[in-house]
């Protein structure tokens, strides 16, 4: 039988690190993401800093926005949080720090009836699914015990103001074989 790992040092593994962050309100914030532990286990997959045995390189980025509690048209939240900003930094140098426009991914929907004044009711529906990621032609490093921080800014009077987001890093995880 074939062993892989046999006489290797390092195991590469695609991966993917999620974080989902529940949005308050449409007000100016910045959320911190891949950092909190405390929070339910399906929500994220990482926190950083990675181990002194782990490095990963960042080959993909999505940020995707979900409907939020309260129905809006979904073209709406496209508009309005293309221009939410993501960091990402490793060791205080910012490596990557743009708007959503190349990245962001939105499923969104609300259905609901008109009645003209004959009480004629027609039934509408509007949904959305437009999924973006941007791949970088050149890795971005995560080194083991590296300072980490990814943030994502939201302007004032942003829109949908409820619902979640769910920020997406793909790539190649590096481990050493015990």
């Amino acid at each position: 039988s074939y062993d892989a790992l046999k006489n290797n040092k390092f195991q590469q593994i695609a991966v993917s690190y999620y974080d989902t962050v529940v949005i308050p309100d449409g007000n100016q914030t910045t959320f911190q993401l891949f950092a909190n532990q405390n929070k339910a286990q399906n929500l994220f997959s990482r926190v950083f800093p990675l181990s002194d045995i782990q490095t990963m390189q960042i080959q993909n980025i999505e940020v995707l926005f979900n409907q939020p509690d309260v129905p809006i048209v979904p073209s709406t939240i496209l508009m309005s949080r293309i221009m939410n900003n993501l960091r990402i930094s490793v060791d205080d140098v910012d490596f990557y720090n743009a708007n959503l426009q190349d990245c962001l991914s939105v499923v969104a929907g609300f259905a609901g009836n008109l009645t003209d004044s004959a009480a004629a009711t027609t039934a509408y529906s509007m949904f959305m699914n437009v999924r973006q990621s941007k791949t970088f032609e050149t890795p971005l490093n995560i080194p083991a015990n590296a300072k980490v921080m990814v943030s994502l800014t939201q302007p004032a009077a942003s829109l949908g103001i409820t619902g979640e987001f769910t920020v997406v890093l793909r790539g190649i995880e590096t481990r050493l074989v015990a």
